[in-house]
C-alpha cells in the first residue's frame, strides 16, 4: 500500500495530474471519428465515484494513467468495446442541480502499456458529445500477459 508523508505531497500530485489532464484538451479519436471532450466531470470522476471520494491510493493510481489516455485513444491497436445503459446523473436547470436518468453510451478502450492493461472510458448521453469518463488498470490474465 502506498503512503504519503504529508497531505501536501498528495495535493501536489493532484495539482500536477489536473495540469496534465487540462493539457489534453479536445483530441481527435479515430476509432470514434470525432473529438473527445475532457471536462471537469471526467477529472472529478477520477477522484469520486457516486459522490464518494475514492481512496487516495486509488486516485494516485488513476492520476498516473493520465499521460497514457490520449495515446490510447489514438492507437489503432486499442480494442474498443461498447455498452449502453440507463444511468442516473445530475443536470443543471436554471442553476439548480436535478437528478435525472438518461440513456448513456460507453466506449471502453483497452490497451497494454508498460506491462499493464489500461482501460479508458468515453461516455456519451443521448444527444450529447462524447467525453472522457474514466481510466483504470486491469491486471493481465495469463492469456493477456504473453
Amino acid at each position: 500500500m502506498e503512503h504519503f508523508s504529508s497531505g501536501g505531497e498528495f495535493a501536489a500530485a493532484k495539482r500536477k495530474a489536473l495540469q496534465q489532464y487540462e493539457k489534453i484538451g479536445r483530441p481527435w479519436c479515430p476509432a470514434l471519428k470525432t473529438y473527445v471532450i475532457f471536462s471537469r466531470d471526467g477529472f472529478e470522476h477520477l477522484i469520486r465515484k457516486h459522490g464518494v471520494q475514492r481512496p487516495k491510493t486509488e486516485q494516485r493510481r488513476r492520476f498516473r494513467l493520465i499521460p497514457c489516455i490520449e495515446k490510447i485513444l489514438a492507437d489503432s491497436a486499442s480494442v474498443v468495446s461498447h455498452e449502453e445503459k440507463i444511468v442516473g446523473h445530475r443536470i443543471k436547470i436554471r442553476g439548480e442541480r436535478i437528478a435525472v436518468k438518461s440513456r448513456a453510451h460507453f466506449w471502453i478502450f483497452t490497451n497494454k502499456r508498460g506491462g499493464k492493461v489500461i482501460k479508458v472510458v468515453i461516455r456519451q448521453f443521448e444527444g450529447g458529445e462524447k467525453h472522457f469518463w474514466s481510466t483504470y488498470t486491469k491486471k493481465p490474465s495469463g492469456r493477456e500477459a504473453s
